[in-house]
């Protein structure tokens, strides 16, 4: 990834904002492609490689985000086991594949993060294996959009840089279409959890995972799952938003074969 390039500086007309949001913010980024090429060039300057060993590639992750997505879909449920490093590492991308393979609506990629040294902050988004060559993809497909959700930086004026980028990708297609710009519109960000029910709930539903799994993790967050009036209203700001149902895959056709342009 280069200073110039094309993603950044000629960005599809769909992703424009959320792109042209990202380019000031993604100097790093772009200072590690630069660091990568000079490392080719001239070797890795004394670092000696112990052990090497490939855990999957593309191809096999989106066969699988094909027919077994649940990994990436469902969100964590009570009895699930603890990922590995390897699951930890693909999982972002994992979350790009489906939504490419029509099996997820809304997919949230934290772009950039502001409000923590960069070093002490795990790796995210783009710098995660195989999300950026996904992220291409996604950008240059008709039936999917995106939206910028930023977190503004606390007492800054506006048109500041952010605290916080996320990208709303989404297909292009109802109801997935209104709520991802809900949920760029208050600000949501992949790397924050949502600190009360209603919006845990209301993420969680957003982006699909299973009621059981999401009522699991608002109990473990907050002693109880959420009450009937919290559901009720996550219900309600839905419906309002959009009077579509959601329906996966999302770029199948009635028939179930192939795909048909989105709605």
């Amino acid at each position: 990834m280069a200073a110039n390039d094309p993603l950044l500086a000629a960005p599809p007309k769909q992703h424009v904002p959320a792109l042209r949001a990202w380019a000031p913010l993604a100097s790093r980024l772009l200072g590690l492609g630069a660091q990568a090429g000079a490392a080719a060039a001239g070797g890795l300057h004394g670092a000696v490689v112990l052990r090497c060993e490939r855990v999957g590639g593309l191809a096999e992750l989106r066969s699988q985000a094909a027919v077994q997505p649940g990994v990436w879909c469902a969100g964590t449920g009570p009895s699930d086991p603890q990922p590995s490093d390897e699951d930890r590492a693909l999982y972002t991308a994992g979350e790009l594949a489906c939504l490419l393979e029509g099996q997820r609506g809304v997919v949230l990629l934290q772009l950039h993060v502001g409000w923590d040294d960069h070093d002490a902050i795990p790796p995210y988004g783009p710098y995660k294996p195989l999300v950026l060559r996904l992220l291409r993809e996604a950008l240059a497909r008709p039936d999917v959009v995106s939206f910028a959700s930023l977190a503004p930086v606390p007492g800054a004026p506006g048109g500041s840089a952010s605290a916080g980028l996320t990208m709303v990708l989404s297909a292009d297609k109802e109801p997935f279409r209104s709520w991802s710009a809900h949920l760029a519109g208050f600000g949501c960000q992949a790397a924050l959890e949502a600190q009360s029910p209603y919006y845990k709930l209301l993420v969680g539903r957003v982006l699909g995972y299973l009621p059981a799994n999401i009522a699991h993790h608002i109990k473990l967050k907050h002693g109880s799952e959420p009450s009937r009036e919290v559901v009720a209203a996550v219900d309600q700001a839905l419906a309002k938003l959009s009077s579509k149902q959601p329906r996966l895959p999302w770029n199948a056709s009635a028939r179930g074969g192939g795909r048909k342009k989105a709605k």
